[in-house]
């Protein structure tokens, strides 16, 4: 009995096996899904059908990734996901997809049905990256690539590895559906477009996409989005070139936000929620094109960077209102997180306004203060002076070197090298000459002292033998009074 048992158990370790166990051959590796809806008459009346594109990994040949695209129409998310399954001719396995990318119309009837599905199905990931198209979403997929990798991996690569906004943290599915439980802030996803690039069509972020509960309601572009991340405290650094009224003639700027402190105050005034925003950051001033000043000089340079300074606080603080107010006037949401301060800041009082917080936040007041400090004004070289026939110079305060200069320094090296060489030896000559005489006269001055130095000797006994008899007498006397005593 214990030896059959004993089969048994062995037979059930060495023959088991996955259930699910499904071979990569038979599969289609799916990189990236785009989602979109589209018009179509049935019985003389409008529908949306959605519509899936998939960009799928043809792995069949070693060391090499083909792209394929398979589409499928349907009036339900899982009817197009079945119908690209029977086009694709393999089983999808849907869990190496990379990211989302939803369409304008689609993102505009809401995404809680694709979240839905998305958190049911068992091989899709929650942590997938979810993006929108300004049009629509299958176009972004099906733009050729700039690298060898999928359009989808590519993408994903963006996402990741840019260096101004946190786009990866705004795009993960958990993320989103955090942010669509919070009544305190407004959902944002980046945006995707096409642009022209050699004459082929290619993707760039451009801005992000903004949403009143799980509808989108409208795009901001690049340069807004900048003062989003930025109030959110959520962006790492920032370039923002220099308003035309702001700029010196014939010259552009443009400054870049390093680090920053970010603090907003929230205050009830009675009728309104009024937010104190104040921002000390640090500048770089690095990056300057156009003609330069007519006076470099050191206090015509500080008193230039004195005027930037109170410009770019300008700027900024006006910039700040301007984003906040079209926010207020074209969405009417709080995409912000100024709800989130309310909350943190009174969380008792803030249950009064949870529900209708869109409402007090389209009516609030905010009052920034920005403070700057130029940390590198761009000043570390020589300026260059641009004359109407843009032939640059160095400013007229600086030793401007003749034609003759400017030939022997460059167009004879070897002569000026000799001379310099000769110079030198002449030089090192000169030295030596001059050390030996030194030695010479030294040498001199040391014999001349040791003459002296025997005559005083000699003169010092010659006066001990010519002493005063007196003395002699003296020093005679002396042992007999001692031997008296």
């Amino acid at each position: 009995m214990q030896r059959l048992t004993l089969v048994i158990m062995l037979s059930v370790l060495l023959l088991c096996g996955c259930y699910d166990y499904r071979e990569t051959d038979d599969l289609t590796l799916v990189g990236g899904i785009a989602l979109d809806k589209v018009a179509e008459e049935e019985d003389g009346r409008d529908i949306g059908l959605i519509k899936i594109t998939v960009e799928a990994a043809d792995i069949r040949e070693e060391g090499k990734i083909k792209e394929k695209i398979i589409e499928a129409y349907g009036n339900s998310l899982q009817e197009v996901i079945d119908r690209s399954t029977f086009i694709a001719g393999r089983e999808p396995n849907w869990s190496h997809a990379q990211i989302v990318i939803i369409g304008r119309e689609f993102a505009s009837s809401g995404l809680f049905p694709l979240i839905r599905y998305i958190t049911a199905d068992r091989e899709m990931r929650i942590n997938l990256n979810l993006l929108v198209a300004r049009e629509e979403g299958g176009e972004i997929l099906k733009a050729k690539s700039i690298t060898n990798q999928l359009q989808a991996f590519q993408i994903y690569t963006l996402i990741n590895s840019d260096n101004y906004y946190p786009m990866k943290q705004n795009t993960c599915l958990f993320n989103l559906i955090n942010s669509f439980a919070d009544p305190s802030q407004s959902a944002i996803l980046p945006a995707l477009k096409l642009v022209e690039n050699n004459q082929e069509k290619a993707v760039e972020l451009d801005g992000v996409a903004v949403f009143n509960d799980d509808r989108l309601v409208g795009f901001l572009d690049d340069d807004d989005a900048k003062f989003v991340f930025l109030l959110r405290d959520a962006i790492k650094k920032m370039l923002i070139p220099l308003d035309n009224q702001a700029q010196a003639p014939g010259r552009n700027r443009t400054f870049t936000l390093l680090d920053y402190r970010l603090n907003i105050e929230p205050r009830y005034n009675g009728d309104q929620w009024e937010f104190d925003i104040e921002l000390h950051a640090g500048v770089d001033l690095g990056n300057t094109e156009g003609r330069e000043a007519q006076d470099n000089s050191p206090r015509a340079a500080k008193k230039e960077q004195d005027e930037l300074k109170g410009k770019i606080e300008l700027q900024l603080s006006r910039r700040i209102q301007e984003v906040v107010h079209k926010v207020q006037n074209d969405f009417g949401v709080d995409i912000f997180g100024l709800g989130n301060r309310v909350h943190r800041s009174y969380p008792k009082l803030w249950q009064n306004y949870a529900d209708d917080w869109p409402r007090y936040f389209r009516e609030c007041k905010i009052n920034p203060k920005v403070q700057v400090t130029i940390k590198n004004s761009g000043l570390t070289r020589l300026p260059l002076n641009l004359t109407d026939n843009q032939t640059p110079r160095r400013q007229e305060h600086y030793k401007t070197p003749s034609a003759g200069e400017i030939k022997k320094q460059w167009l004879e090296p070897e002569d000026k090298k000799e001379d310099e060489k000769g110079e030198k030896e002449e030089k090192r000559d000169k030295e030596e000459k001059r050390d030996k005489e030194d030695d010479i006269d030294s040498e001199e001055s040391d014999k001349d002292e040791d003459d002296e130095e025997v005559d005083s000797e000699k003169s010092g006994e010659d006066e001990e033998d010519e002493e005063d008899p007196e003395k002699d007498e003296i020093k005679k006397s002396l042992p007999e009074e001692k031997n008296n005593s």
